[in-house]
């Protein structure tokens, strides 16, 4: 019989595709196209958008591989809700500039908007724009009620204080005060009570706190770049 060929054991491994890379502008470009942005925010800043948008074009002629001008081109077309655009503009940006906190973090937002169909813009915290949570628990420490309030919540907070200062106020009335705490007088119901009241008080501010805290919208964090950047 004849022997057949043996078949090699070993097959070639298949060339492979390396993506396409950037080449960074000469850095003397990119001061210029720097200086070119300034002048292009000035002008916005002053209302000329259409002076502003030249300027914009003008810089991305002048290095158009600038991660800076770039980010810049990603800001212009989010105001204009060109997402998509947005999102492969910063990602090209990223690709010149990995180090970059804030050009991560607008394509992770874009990331969001186009892809997970998620507003990064609505996603707001709830305490945003009044006082942070410490603050709030810190004045609800004080008294409670100020941390309410501290939030907008005047009529919770005014409800809470009343009761706080009221229930205090009351057991300083009482035959003996708060001496009974001390030995110093005889205890009386009415105190007890009293002081439950504000005890009970004291506890349902912290945990409302608690409770807005836990209904704000968790903070989505972006996510991070993959391995393989889309071809543009």
């Amino acid at each position: 019989m004849e022997e057949q060929p043996k078949q090699a054991e070993e097959s070639e491994p298949e060339p492979t595709v390396e993506p396409e890379a950037f080449e960074p502008d000469p850095p003397e470009k990119v001061e210029q196209a720097e200086r070119i942005l300034r002048e292009a925010n000035l002008a916005r800043v002053r209302g000329n958008t259409t002076v502003a948008d030249r300027l914009l074009k003008e810089a991305q002629e002048t290095a158009p591989n600038s991660a800076v001008v770039l980010e810049a081109i990603g800001d212009d077309l989010v105001k204009n809700g060109q997402f998509r655009k947005a999102k492969e503009t910063y990602q090209h940006a990223m690709k010149l500039d990995p180090a970059s906190k804030s050009i991560e973090t607008k394509y992770g937002e874009m990331v969001l908007k186009v892809d997970l169909f998620i507003d990064p813009f609505t996603m707001q915290d709830q305490f945003s724009g009044y006082a942070s949570p410490r603050i709030a628990i810190g004045l609800t420490i004080i008294c409670p009620g100020l941390g309410q309030m501290a939030v907008e919540r005047y009529v919770k907070g005014g409800i809470m204080m009343a009761l706080y200062i009221g229930s205090l106020v009351g057991v300083s009335f009482v035959r003996g005060g708060f001496g009974f705490l001390t030995g110093k007088a005889p205890f009386e119901p009415i105190a007890g009570v009293l002081l439950i009241v504000a005890a009970a008080t004291f506890l349902w501010a912290l945990v409302d706190l608690g409770s807005i805290k836990n209904k704000a919208p968790k903070r989505i964090d972006p996510p991070a770049p993959p391995s393989e950047w889309m071809n543009r």
